[in-house]
């Protein structure tokens, strides 16, 4: 059976709240966690503005062979700087992509119980249906039969 989609059912950039100033400054501070998929993709993203990469991954970070605990390498310090803005980023789109995500799997499921709420036979799914969103609302499921 055909899916019809509305304009509703569609996701735009400007569907996204924006991430917050305090969001930004928390990520700053602490930083997000490197995956190593993500580091090749900055990689990439930096050889195709022809850029090169100060220092060679340690796992952790970009670190020059001429660096130690006093001496920085400027390149090498240029590329972490693009690293972690590349990363915490990446981060803060996707905090807000996840929450928009709950929010419409959220209204879909209400949307699915509130349809089948007249419909007979049905007493099985409304349950499995108000589970699921109570449990996405961070809730306690209810019991079958409305008991506690």
């Amino acid at each position: 059976m055909p899916s019809e989609f509305t304009r509703e059912d569609t996701m735009s950039a400007s569907d996204l709240p924006e991430p917050t100033v305090d969001q930004a400054r928390q990520l700053g501070e602490k930083g997000s966690p490197a995956r190593e998929s993500e580091r090749l993709l900055f990689e990439a993203w930096m050889g195709g503005h022809c850029w090169a990469i100060g220092g060679t991954w340690n796992g952790k970070q970009y670190q020059a062979l001429d660096e130690d605990g006093w001496r920085v390498n400027q390149q090498a310090m240029l590329t972490r700087m693009l690293w972690a803005a590349w990363r915490d980023r990446g981060t803060l789109g996707a905090d807000q992509l996840r929450a928009y995500g709950d929010k419409r799997a959220r209204e879909a499921l209400q949307q699915a119980h509130d349809a089948m709420h007249d419909i007979p036979g049905c007493k099985a799914t409304r349950f499995d249906a108000q589970t699921a969103i109570r449990k996405l609302m961070g809730a306690a499921a209810p019991t079958p039969g409305g008991q506690p």
